[in-house]
Parts: structure tokens; C-alpha cells; sequence
């Protein structure tokens, strides 16, 4: 983002190159071109790996791509019932997911989440 107190406003754009020797960032042309006393903030982003990894539920080390795996199999997976058992597995039927057990009287006694690696 850059703020220049010509235009008494700030605008932004992505940085598409940066070269650390030199610390030149490369942007695509300004709508107006900054000019007087430029202020640049520049913001970063985490990763994809790092989003995935982030933990999102302190309580059992819980990681944003275990919620993502979860909420998968529950909305696309198969699911198995019998003998007051539920189990959800990815789309593919290949990897449990989520199993839950509930009472005759339809109430969740135990629930357990199985992370991908």
C-alpha cells in the first residue's frame, strides 16, 4: 500500500516480483502514480503449508487441515451406521475421519476426529 501526501489518499497493489539483494519490490502501475512524501506498508501472507498447520483449537493440537478433513468427510464422505455407531470417511472411503457413538435415545455419548498426516 502506498500513501503519498500528494493524493492525500492510499491505494494498493500486489507485489508480482521482489529481489531481497536490492529490496526492490515490483508492483503493476499505480492507478495514479504516488508522488510527494510516500509512505509504503507492505503485508504479508502465510503460506498455504502455513494456514493448513496453523492451530485453530489449542485443546487436542486441532490444525486448520484437520477441521478441513473433518468437515469433508461429514458434508462429502460416507457415512456407516449400526449398533449406535457413526462413522464418516473422506469421499474416497478410504480414511475414517469422524466417529461418533450415540444413546438408544439419540444422544452423542463420544466423538472422536482422526487428523490426515
Amino acid at each position: 500500500m502506498a500513501c503519498g501526501s500528494t493524493q492525500g489518499y492510499c491505494q494498493s497493489s500486489t507485489v508480482s516480483a521482489y529481489t531481497g539483494s536490492t529490496d526492490t519490490a515490483t508492483v503493476a502501475t499505480w492507478p495514479v502514480t504516488p508522488s510527494g512524501t510516500i509512505t509504503y506498508y507492505v503485508f504479508g501472507t502465510a503460506s498455504g503449508a502455513g494456514v493448513l498447520d496453523s492451530v485453530v483449537e489449542p485443546n487436542g493440537n486441532i490444525t486448520m487441515k484437520c477441521i478441513l478433513a473433518a468437515n469433508l468427510a461429514y458434508n462429502a464422505g460416507t457415512l456407516a451406521t449400526g449398533s449406535g455407531i457413526s462413522t464418516y470417511k473422506d469421499p474416497s472411503g478410504t480414511s475414517t475421519r469422524i466417529v461418533g457413538t450415540v444413546s438408544s435415545p439419540g444422544n452423542r455419548t463420544s466423538m472422536s476426529v482422526t487428523c490426515p498426516p
